[in-house]
């Protein structure tokens, strides 16, 4: 399993080496949905099909509970855009939609930035 720790590293006077004063230990999923703060969904023109804005709306639905804003960047031929989902999209980004929205977006056209 993979732990995410938070707490407060000092040098050890008695050996000298770092020690870590630990107040939180989450599981990776856990650590996600507290300190992440934006998933970027990078699109390109060829990757969007008839109904994508509708599988896309589909897909984060159930999770609109949350704190992570979603922004969309679009490519196409001479044009480029940023677009942010309104506040009422925030979302909690569980394993599930990360995994959801590889499928649907592409393996490499989502980030999730942590603060």
């Amino acid at each position: 399993a993979v732990l995410v720790v938070e707490g407060d590293v000092s040098i050890d006077d008695y050996s000298g080496g770092l020690k870590m004063v630990t107040r939180k230990v989450f599981g990776i999923a856990q650590a996600r949905e507290n300190y992440a703060r934006l998933v970027s969904l990078q699109l390109h023109q060829d990757r969007l099909t008839d109904g994508f804005a509708q599988q896309l709306h589909t897909t984060l639905q159930p999770y609109r509970d949350g704190v992570c804003r979603v922004r969309i960047q679009y490519e196409r031929q001479g044009a480029n855009g940023r677009l942010y989902l309104g506040e009422d999209w925030r979302i909690s980004p569980k394993a599930e939609l990360i995994k959801q929205l590889e499928q649907l977006c592409g393996e490499k056209s989502l980030t999730v930035h942590y603060r």
